[in-house]
């Protein structure tokens, strides 16, 4: 199955990755080609709605982003994750890391308020 790959500026530092599919090693790589392009220094919004199943490698490029986001004084929200994702990542103990918001229109209003 293949991963369909949408990305909105929402703000001048905020991006949306509106990700729906299956997140794993098949299609990690083409994702991160295509966020190659996008500015870095951003605050970002992942929206895993129509994801329903993620591997190792999807795990992996959360906590890149994640880890980026950190290096650079950003946030990086995961909103609207479904059951499976939500649990294999609780399993890894990253319900802890990640910040978990219901839809990006919450996690836009967190990160306006906090600044």
């Amino acid at each position: 199955m293949s991963l369909n790959v949408e990305i909105q500026s929402l703000h001048l530092d905020v991006n949306l990755l509106q990700l729906s599919g299956q997140l794993n090693a098949d299609t990690v790589i083409p994702l991160k080609a295509k966020l190659s392009a996008t500015p870095s220094n951003s605050h970002w919004i992942i929206d895993l709605t129509g994801v329903r199943f993620m591997d190792s490698r999807g795990i992996t490029f959360l906590i890149s982003m994640y880890k980026t986001c950190r290096s650079q004084g950003k946030q990086l929200f995961l909103s609207g994750i479904q059951k499976h994702p939500f649990e294999v990542l609780c399993l890894c103990s990253l319900d802890r890391v990640f910040q978990f918001v219901s839809n990006p229109g919450y996690a836009l209003h967190l990160l306006r308020n906090a600044s």
